[in-house]
């Protein structure tokens, strides 16, 4: 019996397919994933009190903008695709490493020249699944495009060799009310970040915000 309330109290704390945690405890679905936990006890009804920003977004579908900003494909982001190209150049290097080995071996060229060629495979393979094993779990939460606004937004910068890292982090709140927190990487000072109040179509996956496609209501 124990164990079965403490299961369910887990259930009530985190979704149990993305594992984040849940919000609000009325909320009938995971904001992040869209998992539907509203009969997991009988408690979620998911009703909000109407408010500014819903009525706001209730006319976002009306907007001439609003279904091309929905059904447009703005890709996976910059992460993403720097991830692609990781993997990319892992690979390249894993099979430079397996030519040079092997011809080390076949032409019988120094000890050095294969030790060479090993290191070279195993930064190759190391690059290369380290960076498809990141793509892999971004694409295992669904894509989410949803009409939202941002009601805050904070940032924490991190610091590489001598450049800062910039990674945002914008809450969001639908057309039903939820609200959540998600992560959105930096794109460089050429990239104005998202500013309090702002409208439009959140591409989300997961906790991560992908992309923001503006729609003004």
């Amino acid at each position: 019996m124990a164990s079965m309330e403490a299961a369910q109290t887990q259930q009530r704390t985190n979704c149990s397919v993305c594992g984040s945690k849940i919000v609000r405890q009325d909320m009938p679905y995971c904001i992040y994933c869209g998992n539907n936990f509203a009969m997991m006890d009988g408690s979620a009804t998911g009703k909000r009190k109407e408010t500014r920003n819903m009525t706001r977004l209730a006319k976002m579908p009306e907007h001439d903008d609003f279904e091309a900003a929905l059904t447009r494909d703005r890709g996976e982001g910059p992460e993403f695709d720097r991830w692609r190209r990781g993997a990319k150049s892992g690979r390249t290097t894993l099979l430079f490493g397996i030519i040079i080995t092997g011809l080390a071996v076949v032409m019988n060229w120094p000890t050095a020249v294969i030790v060479l060629g090993g290191i070279a495979m195993a930064l190759g393979l190391f690059q290369f699944l380290k960076n498809k094993g990141l793509q892999s779990e971004r694409l295992k939460m669904p894509l989410m495009k949803r009409p939202c606004v941002v009601t805050d937004r904070r940032s924490e910068t991190e610091m590489q060799f001598t450049t800062g890292i910039t990674t945002y982090f914008f809450s969001l709140e639908f057309g039903d009310g939820n609200e959540a927190e998600f992560r959105f990487p930096g794109r460089g000072y050429h990239t104005e970040p998202l500013s309090k109040g702002i409208t439009g179509i959140a591409h989300t996956r997961g906790t991560e915000l992908v992309e923001f496609e503006q729609v003004r209501v």
